[in-house]
């Protein structure tokens, strides 16, 4: 029935917007009858990295990090996240970085258990850090205050949490599969999330090359400048007046 459903759906459709090629090319996988209606138009990002903060709005366990040195990751806790990965490929590295935690800032997903049963395992209480699901102001500080940003995800149609880490100047060690890579440019240090051994390493090599740092600030301005609201919005349009 749902494939019936979607195939009504796409035969119906004068235009169909996907937000990345990769989003395009998983619909041809499976619909290519539509090759002809497909158009990309990237999705814009909010950049709010020049707004205030008000602390008052924040949890004391967030505010607390301010002082210390952390890698963060912005993800709802389920597999696809990988962030299990991201705990091991971090204990790893821990005595490389030892005055640095990691710190997962997202809500509890599908089979998150075995995320906090992991941590305990490997007791890593003292040094994963999990703040649950964050308000805007909570987000913010988390980014303006972290050293290094993470996001190993194993799949994504579009992939937000680099982009909105790249404002505020965090280098980012990234997934190098699905969107990703075509999302962050070189403005981030792409790595095989299933290769723990690798991530780790890249993670350790990021914060102690500041000169690589450097250069992914620089790449990170110019790869922002395609993902602004402005732009979606003229080639929305663009693409109605195609139909019309």
């Amino acid at each position: 029935m749902e494939e019936f459903y979607y195939r009504f759906i796409y035969k119906k459709a004068h235009k169909i917007i996907a937000i990345t090629e990769f989003a395009k090319n998983e619909i041809l996988k499976y619909y290519p009858m539509v090759n002809d209606k497909i158009s990309v138009v990237y999705n814009g990002f909010n950049n709010f990295s020049k707004e205030p903060i008000d602390v008052n709005n924040i949890n004391q366990k967030i505010l607390d990090l301010k002082n210390g040195k952390y890698i963060l990751t912005v993800s709802t806790i389920s597999p696809r996240k990988n962030v299990d990965g991201l705990v091991k490929a971090f204990n790893l590295i821990k005595n490389k970085i030892c005055d640095y935690r990691l710190v997962v800032a997202g809500k509890n997903g599908w089979l998150y258990e075995n995320v906090y049963k992991l941590v305990d395992e490997l007791k890593l209480n003292d040094k994963v850090i999990f703040t649950g699901g964050v308000n805007d102001d909570e987000l913010k500080f988390l980014y303006k205050n972290a050293g290094l940003f993470a996001y190993p995800s194993f799949y994504e149609g579009f992939g937000l949490p680099p982009l909105e880490a790249m404002s505020y100047g965090i280098p980012c060690v990234v997934s190098n599969r699905t969107s990703i890579p075509e999302v962050v440019g070189d403005a981030a240090i792409k790595v095989d999330p299933y290769d723990l051994n690798k991530l780790g390493n890249k993670i350790v090599e990021v914060i102690n090359d500041e000169m690589l740092c450097n250069n992914l600030r620089v790449n990170s301005n110019k790869t922002l400048e395609c993902f602004s609201w402005k732009k979606c919005s003229i080639e929305m349009i663009n693409n109605y007046m195609f139909i019309f």
